[in-house]
């Protein structure tokens, strides 16, 4: 991941001005501490700052009970409830409000990632994700939910 300005931007044609990134409230899980060290970096430089994080799906169910989110960065493979096993337990508890999420995965779980996207996911990243992919998908994903919350 490549350093990018201090100064906040919202993805190029993005309608999400840098102050809205900046109050959004992700949520990365993740069973590796290393990936989602990484991923909370990147969205920091993404001015992102508030940023819960969860080392498998049943603590990001519980984190999701708990606190409204507009965005979940979600890996497949965790122990205890992956990443699947969390999108159908959300998609169980309509009531929740559950966030959007970008599922990231590894390239050879391509059809594990796709029933994730059937189950409820809005996006898919490949692991070693590129920076500016990254801010592309966070920043249209917030801007969307914005949107659907306006209209709600």
């Amino acid at each position: 991941m490549s350093d990018v300005s201090s100064t906040p931007v919202a993805a190029e044609g993005s309608t999400a001005p840098a102050a809205m990134l900046g109050q959004a409230q992700v949520l990365v899980v993740d069973d590796s501490r290393l990936m989602r060290m990484g991923l909370i970096r990147a969205l920091k430089e993404l001015g992102i700052q508030s940023i819960a994080e969860a080392g498998n799906g049943r603590e990001a169910l519980e984190k999701i009970r708990a606190t409204s989110y507009d965005l979940m960065l979600l890996d497949i493979e965790m122990p205890e409830m992956d990443g699947l096993e969390l999108l159908q337990a959300i998609k169980r508890e309509p009531t929740l409000g559950a966030p959007p999420v970008i599922v990231i995965s590894s390239s050879e779980q391509i059809d594990t990632a796709v029933r994730c996207i059937e189950a409820g996911a809005e996006d898919y990243l490949p692991k070693t994700f590129n920076p500016t992919l990254l801010r592309a998908r966070v920043t249209t994903s917030i801007d969307k939910k914005r949107l659907r919350d306006l209209d709600a």
